[in-house]
């Protein structure tokens, strides 16, 4: 029998791509979504929302803010897009859905002035900006709600995920900016970053949800223990979009962003997080996606 699969941020990024993968798998799909038209579960993930869905064996939970620039511009509406969810599911899980798993993609910004070129997942967690503080609150109401009720549960920290589908951060922007032929970065350039490409992620999701989960830890970090400078990253996908021009940087920090922010290697291949695309794989496939978007 399928496993039924209830996957709640749906029509994000990640929920987008991770559909896509358990749809054409041994599972039995359902997603919530806001703008899909026709969408049987839309609008926001409340106590309305999930008492229509049927009884999921495994929740992903991919929704929330999702941007760190956004959430120290308007604090409160990055709480909103992510307490109230996490809120309503834990309820829905005590009173009807107590074995149910759930899967909680968080954020690796939890780590915030602790990150640094190698991060474990038992560093202390200081966040930094408020989609950092909302993911921190998130994590522990699951955990709290997960020792008090007994609720099986794993959380997820990603670090620096990029591919198809994502119109916003780093690369979107170097993208947008070099077709209007401009260079120049806020920032040093020198910053150290980790980044996993989508399906890589989607991966290591899917594996887990045909894990065993007795022997394996509650908290993952999900990256590749590859540091790389932000300029060198900068510099290979303007070289790969065939672009001569080097960029230049501002010097100026923004606020919420921690120096170095990078996986430990320790941590990563211990538990089936194996990436098989390397920087250079996944940005030649986001430019070949961007240039059929953003014409």
């Amino acid at each position: 029998m399928k496993q039924k699969i209830l996957i709640l941020g749906g029509e994000g990024f990640i929920g987008n791509h991770l559909y896509a993968s358990l749809n054409s798998a041994q599972f039995s799909v359902e997603r919530s979504t806001r703008t899909i038209a026709g969408a049987k579960l839309s609008g926001d993930i409340d106590k309305a929302l999930l008492d229509k869905c049927s009884k999921p064996d495994l929740i992903f939970h991919v929704a929330g803010g999702a941007s760190v620039t956004e959430s120290v511009k308007n604090p409160s509406e990055d709480f909103h897009k992510t307490l109230p969810h996490i809120n309503a599911l834990l309820n829905k899980m005590k009173t009807d859905w107590n074995r149910s798993k759930l899967i909680f993609v968080s954020s690796a910004a939890v780590y915030g002035s602790n990150a640094s070129e190698s991060t474990v997942v038992s560093t202390t967690r200081s966040p930094i900006s408020p989609y950092g503080l909302h993911k921190k609150m998130a994590e522990d109401m699951i955990c709290f709600y997960a020792d008090m009720y007994g609720l099986p549960i794993k959380i997820i920290r990603p670090f620096s995920i990029f591919g198809p589908g994502l119109k916003k951060q780093l690369f979107w922007d170097a993208l947008q900016k070099a077709q209007r032929g401009e260079f120049s970065y806020s920032g040093s350039g020198k910053q150290l970053r980790d980044w996993m490409y989508i399906e890589d992620l989607v991966s290591f999701l899917h594996t887990l949800a045909l894990q065993n989960w007795e022997n394996t830890p509650r908290v993952f970090n999900a990256g590749t223990g590859k540091a790389t400078k932000v300029s060198d990253a900068i510099e290979l996908i303007l070289s790969l979009a065939n672009y001569q021009q080097k960029p230049s940087f501002s010097q100026t920090e923004n606020n919420g962003d921690p120096h170095d922010l990078v996986a430990s290697e320790s941590d990563l291949h211990q538990y089936f997080v194996t990436p098989k695309f390397s920087l250079e794989q996944g940005l030649t496939k986001y430019i070949s996606w961007f240039n059929r978007v953003a014409k």
